[in-house]
């Protein structure tokens, strides 16, 4: 799929959704336990070259510490999990990432912290 947009889109179509293109190589290396590649994907979908790509790292938090958590290296998880939590975000973007990623943050730090013990 991701050739297939290479090839059919412009190059300033892909330049303007080479963010969201990272983030969807940054899923599919997690599900192909690819968990470097992932991890790169992941970071390189807030980059832009003038800076992050969203007003707050929520999702990048996640995101890494979802891929941490399959490479099954819990502190580095439970660290990117606690930074998803206390990071100072406006109420509507925290109201925002959380529908996708509280509960799943919460379960991982909950899930990693038994096996540091």
């Amino acid at each position: 799929m991701l050739q297939r947009m290479s090839r059919e889109l412009s190059p300033e179509a892909l330049e303007s959704n080479e963010p969201w293109l990272h983030r969807a190589l940054g899923e599919t290396a997690l599900a192909e336990s690819h968990w470097e590649i992932a991890l790169t994907e992941f970071r390189a979908a807030d980059t832009l070259p003038d800076g992050p790509v969203y007003r707050s790292p929520l999702e990048l938090y996640a995101n890494i510490g979802r891929a941490f958590d399959a490479m099954n290296n819990a502190d580095s998880a439970v660290t990117y999990y606690q930074r998803y939590l206390s990071a100072p975000v406006p109420a509507d973007i925290r109201l925002n990432a959380d529908v996708w990623y509280r509960s799943l943050v919460e379960r991982g730090i909950s899930a990693r912290r038994s096996r540091l013990q």
